[in-house]
């Protein structure tokens, strides 16, 4: 932290700290170096006060950024056009530090002053390909967030090789090129090793009434009945599903309401086990236009929306973060049951999530992932429903 104001340099100091970054001691050479440049009575540690210098800050970024313990720089400075050019400091100590092995270090810049007067200011430091911002705080949040990515990065090159079967290119060859429905979903999940409901997928009133039969008959539970059409993404919203379906008028009843939904063309019925209720998560990935696969865990599987609880992570998820992901959650200890109900199997969970991001790094053509909800019970997780919207 080097800053020409005491006061917001503290402040960033504080900050950093608070957000759990190292502010580490310079070396005594480096120390040495800025007891040169420096006037006496600056603070020359870590933050370094440089005491309002104008030409100086360029050699004592240099110097600081030189130093073995240093992996970033913020930098704060009032805009005091007379006596400081951030841009011309900036450039000359990164000309200086390409020499040494590691190369220059990142610099943030934070400033304050007119915004007319720093317009100019900030434009020539963008074109640098420098970060800069106007408040303490803001520069502090960005290099919380640069130090975030770091260790983002060194995750993702340390990962373990991808162990999700490659499943979606085969399954292509097959299905075509047509957007999945939620039945070959389900299978596609099934296939790298998420666990799914018994179901059958039926074109006939008349194999829906043998599939009931033999979901029942398997599972000594009523069933549920969908509209099975790739074309209709949110089939709740919609009266496309209807659960406890346990006669063959409660039967016929859902058949003729779904009829009705897709009037337009010939009908596709999913005939499902009934699960007992549990508690409800949503699993998700999708493709960020500038951070690239993300894979997304919440509580509250469709109110997932309403309650606002979810953890993020880049994709390839390790262990260590799909388990961070867990303890991330406001609500995590109903993780671990609640009032009765069966506490999640967190290794099942946390391998439910590495396999959502290893099949996102692994097939670019999926767009988005979702599993909502996936549902906790005795038995372990079931993804109830799933979305898959591949690249067209």
């Amino acid at each position: 932290m080097v800053t020409s104001q005491a006061g917001p340099g503290l402040l960033i100091t504080d900050l950093l700290r608070l957000s759990g970054l190292s502010v580490p001691a310079l070396s005594e050479a480096t120390r040495e170096q800025l007891s040169v440049l420096l006037p006496p009575l600056t603070l020359q540690a870590n933050p370094v006060d440089t005491g309002r210098p104008g030409k100086p800050l360029g050699k004592v970024l240099t110097a600081v950024g030189s130093d073995p313990s240093i992996d970033a720089i913020i930098a704060y400075a009032l805009h005091e056009p007379d006596t400081l050019d951030p841009v011309e400091a900036i450039r000359a100590a990164r000309l200086a530090c390409d020499g040494i092995d590691s190369g220059p270090v990142p610099v943030i810049f934070a400033t304050g002053g007119p915004q007319e007067e720093l317009a100019p200011v900030l434009r020539n430091l963008k074109a640098l390909q420098v970060a800069t911002y106007t408040s303490p705080e803001r520069g502090a949040r960005a290099m919380r967030a640069l130090v975030a990515d770091a260790r983002a990065q060194a995750r993702r090159r340390s990962a373990p090789p991808s162990t999700a079967p490659s499943v979606l290119q085969s399954a292509r060859e097959v299905l075509g090129p047509g957007p999945l429905d939620e039945n070959e979903t389900l299978a596609l999940l099934e296939e790298v090793g998420i666990r799914t409901p018994l179901r059958r997928a039926c074109s006939s009133r008349r194999e829906c009434h043998k599939a009931m039969a033999e979901v029942k008959r398997a599972t000594g539970r009523p069933v549920v009945v969908k509209v099975l059409d790739a074309s209709i993404m949110h089939k709740s919203d919609v009266g496309g599903v209807y659960l406890g379906v346990d006669t063959a008028e409660d039967l016929e009843a859902a058949l003729d309401a779904i009829d009705l939904l897709v009037a337009d063309r010939p009908p596709r019925y999913l005939v499902e086990e009934m699960l007992p209720p549990g508690l409800e998560l949503i699993v998700g990935g999708t493709r960020d236009a500038s951070f690239g696969p993300t894979v997304l865990l919440g509580l509250g599987g469709v109110l997932a929306d309403a309650l606002g609880d979810v953890a993020l992570r880049l994709a390839p998820v390790t262990i260590a973060d799909a388990a961070e992901m867990l303890d991330e959650l406001a609500g995590h200890a109903l993780l671990d049951g609640y009032r009765g109900q069966p506490g999640v199997n967190r290794a099942e969970l946390i391998q439910v999530l590495v396999t959502v991001g290893q099949l996102l790094v692994k097939h670019p053509e999926i767009v988005e992932l979702d599993i909502n909800p996936l549902l906790n019970t005795s038995a372990g997780l079931y993804a109830l429903d799933a979305l898959i919207i591949l690249r067209s």
